[in-house]
């Protein structure tokens, strides 16, 4: 017979205990916990549960878990279950739970660890564990639409390999290069364009001037686009519009240091290219800017002056 702590909603022991398998009473409450081992590579230690478990029998599963018994806490829970089950021996006691998951009846505390094991010398339970192996994110993702892995939230599994130490989760926020002419931009599309840019501009930059003007009509919009929405966003003016030249303005990214704005230019300058046949661009380089735009291939033709009150120089790029 397994006995279980209860917990009050607020996680403190109320002096109670109940045998797994009996109805929780009102405002009763258990601990669960789960144990994820990575290697050095980044892959997980899982566990392939016994054909004859009453729960989910024959199915892949994260390393190991279970409830937390009598007189145990959640440390103590995680130590035992991943020593019983699989042989492997990790101290908890200075650790915290990565992660917390509240569900209906309990609290499941979710620990990360590293440990590099050989795992033919592992001495798995045999009343809970058929077999295990190490396995990446993606593997894990593809088992779970086969059916084979427990079917847990495909982005909880990105967030535990995300969380381990040094880690990179494996649902990726997908990055949309979009290029359209003003006629093609929905009124979304339009309006965090307009936001975006009098964010940087006119807020940010402390900057009052007319951003909104005609050019944008006969302009080809380019932006980058991910599931969180905008983050970079240019302009391309064909010949005539500003300059000679073809040219490349109101270039803004939301984010800094993200690589961003190479990555938008690039876009920018194959725009001109491709579509406007350019073989010179012709830009008006904030002056901070302009070792950016130097690695981009553009080069300085002018002296320093002031735009808006803010410094700038002419930079050409030309079709090598």
């Amino acid at each position: 017979m397994e006995l279980w702590d209860v917990y009050d909603a607020d996680r403190q022991l109320t002096g109670k205990t109940m045998v797994r398998g009996e109805s929780f009473e009102e405002g009763a409450y258990h601990i669960v916990v789960h144990v994820c081992v990575f290697n050095s590579e980044g892959k997980m230690l899982i566990q392939q549960r016994q054909p004859f478990k009453h729960g989910w029998p024959d199915m892949w599963d994260v390393t190991c878990g279970g409830s937390a018994v009598k007189g145990e806490t959640s440390r103590d829970a995680a130590h035992r279950e991943l020593l019983e089950e699989i042989g492997i021996d990790i101290d908890f006691s200075d650790s915290r739970p990565d992660m917390t998951v509240n569900f209906e009846h309990g609290f499941d505390d979710i620990y990360i660890a590293k440990k590099d094991i050989d795992i033919s010398t592992l001495k798995l339970q045999y009343e809970e564990v058929k077999t295990v192996k190490w396995s990446d994110c993606e593997e894990i993702l593809s088992m779970i639409d086969n059916g084979e892995f427990i079917p847990y939230y495909k982005n909880f599994i990105s967030l535990l390999f995300d969380k381990r130490k040094g880690g990179k989760g494996c649902i990726e926020n997908k990055m949309e290069t979009v290029v359209k002419q003003f006629e093609e931009l929905t009124v979304e599309e339009l309006y965090e364009i307009l936001r975006l840019r009098s964010e940087v501009f006119v807020v940010e930059q402390d900057c009052v001037y007319q951003d909104i003007d005609d050019k944008d009509k006969g302009a080809w919009h380019v932006f980058l686009r991910d599931d969180d929405g905008l983050e970079a966003y240019l302009r391309v003016l064909d010949k005539g519009a500003a300059f000679e030249e073809v040219s490349v303005g109101r270039v803004v990214t939301k984010k800094r240091e993200q690589g961003f704005g190479k990555k938008i230019m690039e876009a920018g300058i194959k725009v001109a290219a491709e579509k406007l046949g350019a073989d010179k661009i012709r830009i008006v380089a904030q002056s901070y800017a302009e070792g950016f735009y130097k690695k981009m291939g553009f080069v300085t033709v002018s002296e320093e002056f002031m735009y808006d009150g803010i410094p700038h120089v002419y930079m050409v790029w030309e079709k090598k």
